[in-house]
């Protein structure tokens, strides 16, 4: 058990190697200035707009740069063969080292999507829980092959079927943990009004 600990634990720190604090500050510092724009674009329209949006907002920024960091921005252009792969391979905890390195990549590819799919469905607490569900998901979708294709035409990595399915698969979890939380909040909500 502390093999696939130790596995585990070197994988993620070479997901995360070429990421520094300086370009977390800097993100930090996009998100807020676009949330000041946006602010004060929206009181220019004579519209307001709430402080849990605006965090909301921050937070979906902050996100997208740190997946856009761990995915493209911290490989080198031309560093990788530039394939594509079809074949589905979430890996096998039971195996070869290469079986449970691949599985640990699935498992590390789903929980990277999982705030991804929870943040926008959140961004879609409005809408109704089918349609916001099949948008979330989709936008997990767009986004992971946005991420895919542009890997490809960089050579930063390889167009992956599997990382498609497990992107999408933490997408899809992020998004039912946000719909047990809005459902919680309108629950907790009608109560406070039969009060």
């Amino acid at each position: 058990m502390n093999d696939y600990y130790e596995m585990v634990k070197n994988l993620i720190s070479e997901q995360l190697r070429g990421i520094y604090v300086r370009d977390l500050i800097l993100l930090v510092l996009v998100a807020l200035l676009v949330i000041v724009i946006v602010k004060a674009l929206m009181l220019k329209k004579g519209k307001e707009v709430s402080k849990g949006q605006l965090i909301l907002t921050f937070c979906t920024i902050c996100y997208a740069g740190v997946l856009l960091m761990i995915t493209i921005f911290r490989r080198e252009s031309g560093s990788r063969t530039g394939n594509i792969s079809i074949h589905l391979n979430l890996g096998s905890i039971r195996g070869g080292w290469y079986r449970v390195k691949q599985a640990a990549y699935s498992i590390l590819n789903v929980l990277l999507f999982v705030p991804w799919g929870f943040l926008l469905r959140l961004k879609r607490f409005n809408d109704g829980h089918v349609r916001a569900f099949f948008m979330t998901a989709l936008t997990g979708f767009l986004t992971s092959f946005t991420i895919e294709f542009f890997q490809l035409a960089t050579k930063r990595g390889i167009f992956e079927v599997t990382d498609l399915v497990t992107n999408v698969s933490g997408t899809v979890i992020g998004a039912i943990m946000a719909t047990v939380v809005i459902a919680i909040a309108a629950l907790k909500k009608q109560d406070k009004k039969n009060e």
